[in-house]
């Protein structure tokens, strides 16, 4: 390998230029004789030369001292390289941060689900969810607003690919954090409306969506989706998991929408009434009707007492007395509350004092007692309609306890359809992959 000096640097670096040894020692004021020795290395300029002589030959004077010019191209390349694996480093850094950060939060949302769950009798149990809730969404938040500046510089030296991979993970996070934070906060609000049992009913819900999808992409995973596989079918497939998972998405929400549509329009839309010409009567009064409405009324309105009649026999009597409580609301009247009494066994030393005892006290009808003691627990608002002797309900809130009869006939129906469009999804992307081998 020839030696790099610098004599042999000036020379190549005079003839490169096209001068001769004697225009070079004009321009540097000394004999032709003296760039001779140079080139020749058999001397070597004054170091106060060296400036002038780099500045002819358009090199530095540590390019003249090396006898090489610097590969700069490699430099520039190597800079580049590293500059490159910092960059990918600090990316998947932040990237890795990011999705740990948005685990936690889904970790914290999930513990203040539970919480709520056995705890949402105590008001501790609220709390404390709530807080949970709040400080996994902030988590979030902070989370993607520091990976936000690293994700979406556009100067990083990092591939559109991972970048696209990367958004398109960070975006299921989101989206993931915020859907479970609000699913939540909704099992708490309808806790707090219609009890224990439909939030419980929602989490197994929620549980089974999910499981669902992860059983669908494990199935297609396992079976269908190859990445060797062009890209007519990789769209294709692509497509099909859109399509399941919306169709899954509506079907769950469409069958928990609709006990609590059905319940709401059912109970608005209609008011019960117990008609007292329609009732059966079998003691003792000629208008026995008009007498057990009058009845209802005067307790209602004025407080009297009221028995329901079990069974009479001779000067003897099996009754239960009870109350109903009643509020006054905006000028309407609202029934609050039921109270039953013991059975009471009565007994009157004449039939004309019991029967006269009936007529003032006690209702006869054989189903009003029931009707009446079922209704009260809905705390209707009450009307008395005279002409026709009938007491009319109108319901003053939804009866959401109906809805628990119907959610598991939903529920059934959604994980039904859910696992049909599953089981179809994945037979139209086996046909496709069949087709197109």
């Amino acid at each position: 390998m020839e030696k790099k000096t610098m004599g042999s640097f000036m020379a190549a670096l005079r003839k490169a230029n096209g001068l001769t040894q004697q225009q070079v020692a004009d321009k540097l004021n000394v004999s032709n004789k003296t760039v001779s020795k140079w080139e020749c290395d058999e001397g070597y300029p004054e170091i106060t030369m060296l400036p002038a002589i780099a500045e002819i030959y358009s090199v530095t004077v540590d390019e003249l001292l090396k006898g090489e010019k610097h590969n700069t191209d490699k430099e520039e390349s190597s800079d580049n390289k590293k500059s490159e694996k910092q960059a990918l480093y600090l990316f998947k850094t932040s990237s890795d941060k990011y999705y740990t950060l948005s685990s936690v939060s889904l970790v914290i949302c999930a513990c203040g689900l539970l919480i709520s769950l056995f705890l949402s009798h105590m008001a501790i149990g609220i709390i404390f969810s709530l807080i949970l809730f709040g400080a996994s969404a902030i988590l979030e938040i902070v989370a993607f607003m520091n990976y936000k500046n690293v994700l979406f510089d556009y100067d990083t030296p990092v591939s559109d690919d991972i970048k696209q991979k990367s958004l398109k993970k960070t975006t299921i996070f989101l989206i993931s954090t915020f859907a479970f934070n609000l699913f939540s906060l909704l099992t708490i609000i309808v806790n707090l409306i219609c009890g224990l049992f439909l939030p419980w009913i929602l989490s197994v819900a929620f549980v089974i969506f999910i499981v669902s999808l992860f059983v669908y992409k494990a199935i297609a995973k396992k079976f269908c989706f190859d990445a060797t596989l062009r890209k007519e079918y990789i769209s294709y497939r692509q497509k099909v998991v859109k399509t399941v998972s919306i169709i899954t998405a509506v079907v769950y929400v469409s069958c928990f929408i609709f006990p609590f549509f059905s319940v709401y329009v059912e109970t608005f839309t209609t008011s019960s009434a117990y008609d007292f010409k329609l009732a059966n009567y079998n003691y003792y009064t000629d208008n026995n009707a008009q007498t057990n409405y009058n009845k209802l009324k005067n307790h209602i309105l004025n407080g009297n007492e009221i028995y329901y009649l079990n069974y009479a026999e001779e000067n003897a009597i099996d009754i239960q007395g009870f109350e109903i409580a009643i509020s006054e609301e905006n000028g309407e009247l609202i029934m609050t509350d039921f109270y039953e009494f013991d059975w009471e066994y009565k007994e009157f030393d004449t039939d004309e004092e019991m029967k006269a005892f009936i007529e003032q006290n006690v209702i006869t009808a054989e189903n009003i007692y029931e009707y009446l003691s079922n209704e009260v627990t809905n705390k209707p608002k009450i009307s008395f309609e005279d002409k026709e002797l009938s007491i009319r309900f109108h319901p003053t809130q939804v009866k959401w306890y109906l809805a628990e009869d119907i959610l598991p006939a939903t529920i059934l129906v959604a994980v039904i359809v859910s696992s049909l469009t599953i089981i179809t999804g994945y037979i139209l992307c086996s046909r496709k992959k069949h087709n197109l081998k």
